[in-house]
């Protein structure tokens, strides 16, 4: 067996293993939940994406927006915590064990497990996806579906962001320093000021949850329904202050130069997981130790690794 194909094996089998957990279904239900939250009817006391009491009709192109926004931004926190579990697993199961006398080589198994993580987390970004097209046709605003609307704030703005998380939890699970309590501080910290360079971003190469476009495009057609001098950015979630205004948000021009802009990110978590399989130990079960049943600590027999 080629190690390719040793390789997909492996990412088929512990994505249908992860997928079947309860913290990722937990994880599916509460996102689910969010978006249901964060599409509000016209009753509800609060808006979100908005400027004073101005938001966006419900159409494809904002529905598809708001919850590509809120995917890229607030997902990528739990997704992190969901995933950084992928070596460690291997390593519990014994899988890691039978890895360790195969020609994989580091580089080969670290790729392989951030595309495992990647996959697992679209498949969260699919759920929201129809989630978001459901929520579309529930509020009854506007029953035009159209689908690439809907999906190309997901294609720029979630994707690379995804990939960024699932490269991540590889680096920081295979750099011993990282693994745990120190790592989850680290990553924390990092998501917070990402948060804040995102949302004043003036390049894309700044926007690392890639949601400058969008807020822009919003902002700008919240502040053409305002009279002059009252003008801002909108906010994530507000108080609805006297009347509801909305009007038909046309969405953003996509062009094929903003998402080569935006898919350098997708280099970044690549050359993330290039560093991680430098610290990865490929299972040197030499310097490993188990706990069996009586406490005790029982070394692994030792098998050669590759390099």
């Amino acid at each position: 067996m080629t190690s390719l194909r040793i390789l997909v094996q492996m990412m088929k089998a512990d994505y249908l293993e992860r997928v079947r957990s309860y913290s990722f279904l937990i994880t599916v239900l509460v996102s689910i939940f969010i978006v249901y939250k964060f599409i509000p009817s016209s009753n509800e006391s609060y808006l979100t994406l908005s400027l004073h009491n101005i938001r966006g009709i419900y159409n494809s192109d904002w529905v598809g927006s708001a919850i590509a926004i809120l995917a890229s931004m607030i997902l990528s926190l739990p997704a992190f915590f969901l995933v950084k579990n992928a070596i460690e697993r291997d390593v519990q199961t014994g899988v890691g064990q039978i890895i360790a006398t195969t020609p994989i080589t580091k580089w080969m198994y670290t790729i392989g497990k951030m595309w495992s993580n990647f996959v697992l987390l679209m498949s969260i970004v699919a759920v929201l996806m129809v989630s978001a097209l459901a929520m579309q046709l529930i509020r009854g605003e506007s029953y035009t579906v159209e689908l690439l609307k809907l999906s190309l704030p997901f294609v720029y703005s979630t994707l690379p962001t995804i990939a960024l998380v699932a490269s991540i939890a590889i680096l920081f699970e295979s750099v011993p320093l990282l693994r745990k309590g120190l790592g989850n501080l680290i990553y924390f910290v990092l998501w917070i000021l990402s948060l804040k360079w995102s949302t004043t971003a003036i390049h894309s190469s700044q926007d690392i949850f890639g949601i400058s476009p969008i807020l822009t495009r919003l902002s700008s057609g919240a502040n053409a329904r305002l009279p002059q001098g009252n003008g801002g950015h909108v906010s994530g979630v507000s108080p609805l202050r006297g009347d509801l205004v909305t009007y038909d948000w046309t969405g953003v021009h996509w062009t094929v130069q903003m998402f080569l802009e935006r898919y350098v990110w997708l280099a970044v978590a690549v050359g993330i997981v290039a560093v991680a399989s430098i610290f990865f130990h490929r299972f040197d079960l030499t310097r490993t130790s188990k706990t069996n049943k009586s406490g005790k600590p029982e070394e692994f027999s030792k098998v050669e690794p590759y390099v």
